[in-house]
């Protein structure tokens, strides 16, 4: 890193957390990292939404485990229930943490939860992206350096007209156009999140769109530019 004329990071949080030392000496440069809306394309012809429980619908993609912050919805669904009694909350993703389902007992919300475990197929993921109303990504940056340094699952979300809900301070802060592709919330705070979710829905078609715009705005074709 020393011999390097230039540093490039994928968020502005993730340039924060180079020592500082580093960043007074070297240029930093910030390029988001992008998706391949072609590719995602093609998914999105080929799927149909399955049939998922719940309404409103919750889902979040990733490894389950701490850093990807399932937890954290599982600790606001008590909140959330009370609002919306129907939410269901989906987690798909290799099922590393499996202390998650514990929790989710002791929260005593485990009948609006279902874990699908491992998604075999990108058209797969489609359709679970198709089917959901609101994306959940409350990542929870890690003691030991685990940290979600961007979020490109957000962007994914958002190519498929799905509005994202993300934890603050992390490099989702980048992933999301605040308050128009989705909402930046205290990911700690249940009724932050709760009225976050009131929000969308209240102009979910909105959020929508604006999901769509944000997410095609980080093709790799216009972020290698």
């Amino acid at each position: 890193m020393m011999a390097c004329n230039q540093l490039v990071a994928v968020s502005h949080y993730t340039a924060s957390i180079i020592p500082a030392w580093i960043r007074k000496s070297k240029n930093i440069s910030i390029i988001p990292n992008g998706i391949d809306c072609q590719r995602m394309d093609r998914k999105l012809t080929e799927s149909v939404p399955l049939n998922l429980q719940g309404s409103p619908i919750l889902l979040t993609v990733g490894g389950v485990t701490p850093r990807k912050g399932q937890h954290r919805v599982i600790r606001a669904l008590p909140e959330i229930i009370r609002s919306y009694p129907q939410a269901c909350y989906h987690i798909v993703g290799l099922p590393i943490y499996q202390q998650f389902e514990e929790l989710a007992i002791q929260c005593g919300v485990q009948e609006h939860i279902v874990f699908h475990g491992v998604c075999p197929t990108w058209e797969k993921l489609t359709e679970y992206y198709k089917a959901a109303d609101l994306f959940m990504l409350l990542s929870e940056n890690q003691k030991n350096g685990d940290v979600e340094g961007f979020g490109i699952v957000a962007l994914e979300a958002g190519f498929f007209s799905l509005p994202v809900i993300g934890a603050k301070g992390c490099g989702i802060d980048d992933a999301i156009d605040d308050g128009r592709s989705g909402i930046l919330v205290n990911g700690d705070n249940a009724t932050e999140i709760c009225n976050a979710m009131t929000k969308i829905l209240a102009d979910k078609s909105s959020f929508k769109q604006r999901s769509k715009v944000w997410a095609e705005q980080h093709d790799w074709n216009i972020v290698i530019e």
